[in-house]
């Protein structure tokens, strides 16, 4: 009995086991570490994968302990509160250098022709229970949910090809080839957006699905949740699977770097997951900090408080307050750092070029009042006023980083200049009232029109203010409504409003996989520019209405940039778009690369600067969160 609590001891202390095949000795947190002493875990090199993924601390190698105090203000999600530490266990990933790289997967090979990808999956890897994740995960996934048409009636457009949903052929164990019917080249673009959905634990849903669960003892636990059909259930049991749900069920399985373990009402505990498959350059298996205690508040009002005056260990703030947050960190041991965001521009006006009133579609669709309008906007007293100075004046193009970026491109139309904006709308024909306070439309009624702003962001509306000022100084009447961002969606999908307010938020990667908001497509919100042309690509032309010849073009390289095998002739076609995005205007870019003060408790060591924050690259993932620790 001595000898063992000897033991025990030294595995606390040291936590050094064997070397696995990267050549390092693994080491793991003491909580786990008396697990396995207690024989409730395996060995820290059995739960971890043949290669793990090595991470580099931004400053150190790092201590474990500690737990996270996080809040979130959502009943069902909790995407940059919580989720902001989980990142989303997809097989490949955009990094924060706009990187694809990879991730639960080890490495993907293409066919010459791009009609089929083979994925090779990290051997060894485990979900959170310990059962092994294979490529039978990803074919059941195909076979049982993506074919089952009560489950899924729709797939999602990244994983359908040709018409066909892209079938999933299991090669072996930990390897999977994704066949198209189609050439689809850039689904390793997809993957690294959307492949968390696919990335389900078999073992864990067929306990909910007729395949494998008898109808009878189905139908019981069916409504034993309250639901009519089985379906409903299992797409329930799916959808707590996301790593964006707050409503996550405890022990449920995943890949993520933290399980829940107890949940009330409004605190929700998160442990480590012990089966996590990175490790720091000393073989630390990763996250450093063991736990996070995650509870709900009214708003996020009420959790910047708790940020700053260091009731929590993170906070996402808002510039505008940074000086705020300056003031509270000399007095309440906090540090304020500065991440990005991904934007091409924070404040997009969106003008519609499909506009019901045929007066207001041809004015818009005038590429000399975009211009005007482009003009009329001081993006350096936007920037200075909302931002602090801190982002940058730029039009609406990509960042710097991607293959198409050209500074030339985003200087294009962003002059400062009333004198330029009138002098383009008196050669339209805009003409002014009699006592020169408004333009008139050709038709001779007062140039007025509505910008609809979404309530979501705070910066949205100040910046929806500022533009309309701005137009109604060089005579275009302009007023702003804001809006559920709900209602924004349905006003655009309707085609009902004269233009919109939002962001554009893309990465370089992002660029290779999706167009908006340089073409509209996609559905719905993604519309927006001109909802008729983007319901006519989106539906093959059965509905909505035939683009202008230099749109529709447009088009027809993009199909070219989605479909063709040879990597240069898609970046080609990408950069044609761009290009001619700098001097059509499909949308009008303000500032963008916005900051985003990212509050965190002083205690907190390894928090980096200037990373990005965004959605696509799983938003604290780029500033190696899993290496954050607490230094006492």
């Amino acid at each position: 009995m001595q000898m063992r609590s000897r033991f025990t001891l030294l595995i606390l202390v040291l936590g050094v086991l064997v070397f696995g095949t990267t050549g390092l000795a693994y080491n793991e947190s003491p909580m786990l570490a008396e697990r396995v002493a207690g024989g409730e875990l395996p060995p820290v090199e059995e739960r971890l994968p043949e290669e793990p993924i090595v991470v580099e601390p931004p400053h150190t190698i790092g201590r474990y302990g500690g737990e996270y105090r996080v809040a979130f203000t959502g009943t069902d999600m909790w995407t940059g509160e919580v989720g902001a530490f989980m990142g989303k266990g997809s097989l490949i990933k955009e990094n924060g250098d706009f990187e694809i790289v990879p991730d639960v997967a080890e490495s993907w090979e293409w066919a010459d022709d791009a009609t089929w990808l083979k994925v090779n999956l990290r051997p060894g890897i485990r979900w959170s229970d310990g059962h092994p994740f294979t490529a039978d995960d990803l074919v059941f996934w195909y076979e049982k949910i993506a074919m089952n048409e009560e489950i899924s009636p729709s797939v999602q457009s990244h994983f359908v090809a040709g018409g066909e949903v892209v079938e999933v052929e299991k090669l072996d164990t930990y390897t999977v080839r994704f066949n198209f019917a189609v050439p689809h080249p850039l689904f390793v673009n997809y993957l690294s957006r959307f492949g968390h959905r696919i990335v389900v634990p078999a073992h864990f849903l067929q306990n909910y699905h007729p395949d494998f669960v008898a109808m009878e003892e189905l139908e019981a636990k069916t409504a034993e949740y309250g639901y009519e059909h089985w379906w409903q259930l299992f797409q329930y049991k799916q959808t707590m699977l996301n790593w964006r749900r707050a409503t996550r069920e405890v022990d449920a399985p995943t890949l993520l770097p933290y399980t829940v373990v107890e949940r009330s009402t409004d605190v929700i505990h998160l442990e480590r997951n012990p089966y996590y498959y990175k490790v720091d350059p000393e073989g630390n298996q990763l996250p450093y900090v063991d736990r996070i205690r995650a509870e709900r508040v009214s708003n996020r009002e009420v959790a910047e408080l708790q940020a700053i005056t260091g009731e929590l260990d993170f906070f996402d703030g808002y510039t505008a307050n940074l000086p705020m947050y300056h003031q509270y960190a000399d007095t309440h041991n906090i540090n304020v750092n500065l991440a990005f965001h991904a934007d091409l521009s924070r404040i997009v006006p969106h003008f519609n070029q499909t506009h019901q009133d045929p007066v207001i579609r041809e004015i818009m669709q005038d590429v000399r009042f975009r211009r005007a309008m482009s003009h009329a906007i001081d993006r350096d007293e936007m920037n200075r006023l909302l931002f602090l100075g801190l982002a940058e004046p730029r039009q609406g193009t990509v960042l710097p980083g991607a293959a198409q970026y050209r500074e030339e491109y985003a200087q294009a139309y962003t002059e400062y200049s009333p004198d330029k904006a009138n002098e383009l709308l008196d050669e339209m024909g805009l003409e002014w009232d009699p006592t020169g306070t408004y333009r008139l439309r050709p038709d001779g009624e007062p140039l007025q029109l509505i910008m609809d702003a979404m309530a979501i962001h705070a910066d949205y509306v100040e910046g929806a203010e500022l533009i309309a000022d701005y137009y109604t100084n060089v005579g275009v009447q302009t007023r702003v409504e804001t809006r559920s961002q709900d209602l924004v969606g349905d006003l655009i999908t309707s085609n009902d409003y004269d233009f919109t307010v939002s962001h554009a938020n893309m990465t370089p990667g992002q660029m290779e996989r999706m167009i908006e908001p340089f073409l509209p497509r996609g559905g719905g919100p993604h519309w927006r520019g001109a909802p008729l042309w983007g319901q006519w690509y989106d539906t093959d032309g059965a509905e909505g209405e035939e683009p202008i010849p230099e749109v529709k073009a447009m088009y027809e390289i993009w199909d070219t940039a989605i479909t063709h095998p040879d990597p240069d002739v898609r970046a080609e076609s990408i950069r044609k778009i761009v290009e001619w995005q700098s001097e059509f205007l499909m949308f009008i870019g303000t500032v963008g690369r916005t900051p985003k003060p990212i509050i965190t408790s002083g205690n907190l060591k390894n928090v980096p600067d200037d990373y990005v924050f965004t959605f696509a690259t799983e938003y604290l993932v780029p500033a190696k969160v899993h290496t954050w620790f607490f230094a006492e």
